[in-house]
């Protein structure tokens, strides 16, 4: 808990190098507790992981306690209408914004992990396979 202790309240870079010695541990920090973006996408700026410094979290939060990893099995989305549907649902349940835009994507895992969690039963049809103009259901009695 002396790490969490350490990251409160860090408002810019000379903070942030002062307490945590830089953005890379103060990442290693925040993803012992919450689902990030992969380090190396857009999403992952010193802007964002900052927000998680603050009381309250002015963003969405994915803790990693209770979250299941999803494999998207189609790609039928890329990651910025994914994250447009993301912002919609997380609208729709009342939720924060991710803080996130088209030009500071996180990587589609991400994206869908957090699909998956806001929204189980797969509401939105993400992540359906879709046909090519044919039934995948149909039975094999029809003709």
């Amino acid at each position: 808990m002396s790490q969490r202790m350490e990251i409160q309240h860090i408002v810019d870079l000379e903070t942030l190098n002062e307490k945590v010695g830089g953005k890379q541990n103060l990442y290693q920090i925040l993803s012992s507790d919450y689902y990030l973006p992969k380090f190396d996408s857009h999403a992952c700026t010193v802007n964002y992981l900052t927000k998680y410094t603050q009381n309250p979290i002015p963003i969405y939060v994915c803790e990693l306690e209770g979250t299941k990893i999803f494999q998207r099995r189609w790609k039928h989305n890329n990651a910025e209408e994914l994250l447009d549907k993301l912002e919609q649902l997380l609208r729709q349940k009342g939720k924060k914004p991710t803080g996130m835009d088209r030009l500071t994507l996180p990587n589609l895992d991400w994206l869908c992990t957090v699909l998956h969690k806001e929204d189980p039963e797969d509401t939105l049809g993400l992540f359906k396979r879709q046909n090519m103009g044919f039934s995948l259901n149909r039975d094999v009695n029809e003709k």
